[in-house]
């Protein structure tokens, strides 16, 4: 899996991932930890979009969910494809 960041700021556990959801094409941040998910990575630091509290939450603002048969960890070509390729911190295991 690829890192936003290897630390999440919330829990300072996990890393925080790309992680792929249900529409197949939409890129959220989700902590490995914690479950804590952002939208946006420029807001890691700050307050989450929500956490990951039931099997399939719907993504507050989004027309996804972030459960289901296609969603999980974004490979490389889902990052660039998202034009998200500069925020990669690392990669590593989930």
């Amino acid at each position: 899996m690829f890192f936003l960041a290897e630390e999440c700021s919330l829990c300072g556990n996990g890393g925080i991932g790309f992680y792929r959801c249900s529409d197949g094409k939409t890129i959220v941040f989700v902590c490995t930890e914690c479950g804590t998910v952002w939208d946006d990575p420029q807001m890691v630091d700050q307050a989450p979009v929500q956490f990951l509290n039931t099997e399939n939450p719907p993504l507050p603002g989004h027309d996804c969910t972030l459960g289901g048969p296609v969603s999980g960890w974004a490979t490389r070509q889902e990052i660039e494809a998202a034009n998200l390729a500069n925020w990669t911190a690392g990669e590593g295991s989930a």
